[in-house]
């Protein structure tokens, strides 16, 4: 199995949760129904911290918090995925970097 390096699952999700905060500040303004766009509007407020209406100062804050909460994501399913922790970083990943497994010893290829 393909171990990933520390930082993978992180950026990844923090990435993606960036991304779909995009999406759905566009989706609060592509919205023309009043009540659909008050409900919209209401759960912006409620996912997001500080979200005070469609201005650049929430933008850029449910963006950080939405990529925050991505990364936080993505750390938890690193470290509940990979067993294997990597001693030395290497662009394909963990597996063949000369490090050893912290758990059994073996280079992080061979750990099952």
């Amino acid at each position: 199995m393909h171990k990933y390096c520390k930082m993978h699952w992180p950026l990844v999700l923090g990435v993606v949760g960036a991304l779909g905060f995009v999406a759905e500040y566009l989706w609060q303004i592509a919205l023309v129904n009043e009540e659909l766009s008050a409900f919209h509007m209401m759960l912006l407020q409620t996912y997001v911290i500080g979200f005070s209406g469609m201005n650049v100062g929430s933008f850029v804050l449910g963006l950080v918090e939405w990529f925050i909460w991505g990364f936080i994501i993505g750390a938890v399913v690193m470290a509940l995925s990979n067993h294997c922790r990597c001693m030395k970083g290497h662009e394909g990943g963990c597996c063949g970097s000369g490090g050893t497994c912290s758990m059994c010893g073996k280079d992080p290829c061979q750990c099952k």
